[in-house]
């Protein structure tokens, strides 16, 4: 059991009057995974000094005040050693100004166990915790193209896996902060472009909080995805590209490569058999989360525009054959590096086999 009882009485304690204490707020952006994220983090960082302009402030890797971003890794080592942050997050807000608003922003924040790193914080302070969220049919794609892919595991092994576990549960991560925090807001937002403010995740993300975006450096472009085709060979060859999930340096050449040159017709990942399975899977956890806590007045409308895919007549990644998967790459390689270099490299590739 976690000390967070414990810690929220000398929170308690220490603040005399709770979380009203003091009118500085916490923000924790707390995920999910492919939901914009890293959007959100350029943002707060291309745009620090107009932000403290404005009392906005990040907590760092020391989990002081105004010290950068908060490094996904200050959050797991806490996390793998069972470690409240809670004491020392006290001991920092208490250096916050009236009216200033104070943000930890991490992606792994979304896993059930974190919210225990934070127990007992939200009777010292105003608390809103914010979500993103993409259906799992998009969001589970995209996590084997940026991590699971790396250790050779095939789309449709990690699809198997998340159906089986029911992973991402979205609605259990929100339930287990609103467990820990219960006095925190909590806001949870579809990934759909009209019902951002600001048509994006960094824009909407700092409109939740109050901030006036004029003249602020947004939308940049973050975590350029390649195509399912060049992920797929990278796949086959993982030992040779990858030395973990968080090795990035093979899609990064092959994006310097490549880029958006590759100009393909956009073809689907899963196919509506998939789709349709992942649908169900999470259906009827999903309408829930969104009825709890998207706080819209047509819940049926937000579950609608989640569900929307992009429409295409070729076949999905997933029902193509490894000739076809491998036509697509060789298409998408020589339109970023021409044909005549991709003639010389499979040369030299048949040439190794004979020799």
């Amino acid at each position: 059991m976690w000390r967070g009882q414990m810690v929220a009485d000398m929170a308690a304690s220490d603040a005399g009057t709770g979380p009203n204490a003091q009118s500085a707020k916490l923000i924790i952006h707390a995920g999910f995974a492919k939901a914009g994220s890293t959007s959100i983090q350029v943002a707060l960082m291309n745009n620090a000094s107009a932000l403290g302009k404005q009392s906005v402030f990040q907590i760092g890797s020391d989990l002081e005040i105004g010290s950068g971003g908060t490094p996904a890794w200050t959050i797991q080592d806490a996390a793998d050693q069972r470690k409240s942050l809670t004491r020392k997050l006290i001991d920092s807000l208490a250096k916050a100004h009236p009216g200033d608003r104070i943000i930890i922003s991490s992606e792994n924040l979304q896993e059930p166990n974190m919210p225990a790193l934070f127990e007992g914080l939200d009777m010292y302070i105003d608390i809103h915790i914010i979500f993103y969220f993409r259906h799992q049919f998009d969001s589970i794609p995209s996590a084997w193209k940026q991590w699971y892919s790396k250790d050779g595991t095939s789309l449709q092994d990690y699809i198997d896996r998340c159906l089986k576990k029911g992973y991402p549960s979205y609605l259990k991560s929100v339930e287990a902060w609103a467990n820990r925090l219960p006095r925190a807001k909590i806001t949870v937002r579809p990934l759909v472009r009209n019902l951002l403010l600001g048509g994006g995740p960094d824009s909407d993300f700092l409109h939740q909080i109050g901030v006036d975006t004029t003249n602020m450096s947004l939308g940049d472009i973050a975590n350029r995805s390649l195509d399912f085709s060049l992920i797929h060979l990278m796949m086959k060859n993982a030992a040779q590209f990858y030395t973990g999930p968080h090795d990035v340096r093979a899609e990064q050449a092959l994006n310097q490569l490549v880029g958006a040159k590759s100009q393909v017709p956009y073809a689907p990942i899963i196919s509506k058999t998939l789709k349709d399975q992942i649908e169900e899977r999470f259906k009827v956890e999903n309408l829930h989360l969104i009825s709890q806590y998207c706080e819209h007045s047509d819940p049926s409308e937000i579950y609608r525009l989640i569900m929307q895919s992009p429409r295409s007549d070729l076949k999905a990644y997933t029902e193509m054959s490894e000739t076809e998967i491998l036509e697509r790459a060789i298409r998408i390689l020589a339109n970023g590096v021409g044909d005549q270099r991709i003639s010389s490299a499979l040369g030299d590739l048949i040439m190794d086999q004979i020799n």
